[in-house]
């Protein structure tokens, strides 16, 4: 927050308003990333993938909300 400025920084809102960018792109590309990370899971020995939760990572990208529900959420953890 230091480096932002603060809460009520514009550079903080500015943060705020990229992230909320970045997830709701992201989640437009779930079923992508979801595939990609289940082809690099087989037949690895890659410790990260050892507990992989599909549905754990599905739920990080909030697929049943709607895009608003999402801007509120991230805009309400940020405010």
């Amino acid at each position: 927050m230091e480096l932002c400025g603060g809460y009520n920084s514009d550079t903080f809102y500015f943060f705020k308003m990229q992230l909320l960018k970045g997830l709701i792109e992201l989640r437009k590309h779930v079923d992508s990333i979801v595939y990609l990370l289940n082809i690099m899971k087989t037949d690895t020995h890659l410790p990260c993938f050892d507990y992989f939760d599909e549905k754990a990572f599905r739920d990080r990208f909030m697929e049943t909300s709607t895009d608003h529900e999402v801007r509120r959420l991230v805009c309400w953890i940020c405010d």
